[in-house]
């Protein structure tokens, strides 16, 4: 299976995330994203504020965001977008890192669909798309509101017209080419290894010094809700046939993270991407 319900290949048979379309075999860098290149490299103090952190919950925090984040989004980058599209006023504010974070919202939900790879190949037709039968049955404006997009995009909103709603769905429905770093396919990054193997010894130092009485550290399991977490809760896959079986997946977002026993005793019963 290939498309949105395998996790390893997309559309066009290559190995990387579903929804990543970039028709090149190759490994993807890019040395921007979409329209943007504001994220910068994280440096020492970051690093230094993070270690020094009071709780592992708070750790969590910035081992995610401010030590290694800007990493996989400077160094995969994305393009390919419609930069004509993208020129009107209305869609502009679009043309940065936050599309890639918007289609996932839309994709993980089922909203965004990305083709099987016997469509792509019989048909041509390749790029995620958001089915007419969702926009026909839900209206758009009620898929922003669904999805949680409404909420994140409601102030820079300049009008308040199903077409409007319409054109924002279509400038977010595929995520064009997306370097692997920047994806759930970094692993296949080389970079990946060391900026990893970097955070793991941050946090392992710290618990290390913590066992030896040196420091304090608050290692109750938890993860600080911030208002750049778009991707939090789990969706429930296992009644999707196909990638054109239109049935929507079970999402719940009461809890966005899973508790320590979950992944410790590897019972977890969803059909989840982590991307």
């Amino acid at each position: 299976t290939t498309g949105s319900l395998n996790p390893f290949v997309n559309s066009l048979g290559h190995m990387r995330s579903p929804w990543n379309n970039n028709p090149s075999k190759q490994l993807g860098r890019y040395n921007h994203t979409y329209g943007s290149s504001s994220a910068k490299i994280p440096t020492c103090e970051a690093m230094s504020n993070c270690y020094s952190s009071s709780s592992l919950e708070l750790m969590f925090n910035c081992l995610n965001g401010d030590t290694h984040g800007p990493v996989h989004i400077v160094v995969g980058g994305c393009w390919g977008q419609d930069e004509e599209m993208f020129s009107s006023s209305d869609l502009s504010f679009l043309n940065d890192l936050v599309l890639l974070l918007y289609f996932k919202l839309l994709w993980r939900q089922g909203y965004a669909r990305c083709p099987s790879y016997s469509t792509c190949i019989s048909t041509g037709l390749c790029d995620c798309y958001i089915p007419d039968e969702y926009i026909s049955t839900y209206g758009s404006k009620k898929i922003l509101q669904l999805s949680g997009l409404y909420d994140k995009l409601e102030n820079r909103l300049t009008k308040d017209t199903d077409d409007y709603y319409t054109e924002i769905l279509k400038a977010i429905e595929k995520p064009y080419s997306v370097g692997e770093m920047f994806s759930s396919g970094a692993s296949y990054d080389p970079i990946f290894w060391p900026v990893h193997g970097q955070i793991e010894r941050v946090i392992g130092l710290k618990r290390i010094k913590k066992s030896l009485g040196e420091v304090s550290l608050d290692e109750t399991w938890g993860f600080v809700p911030t208002e750049t977490n778009f991707l939090t809760g789990r969706c429930d896959w296992s009644q999707v046939t196909s990638p054109e079986d239109l049935t929507l997946p079970t999402c719940d977002f009461s809890d966005g993270m899973f508790n320590y026993s979950e992944l410790v005793n590897d019972k977890l019963t969803y059909y989840i991407y982590f991307v």
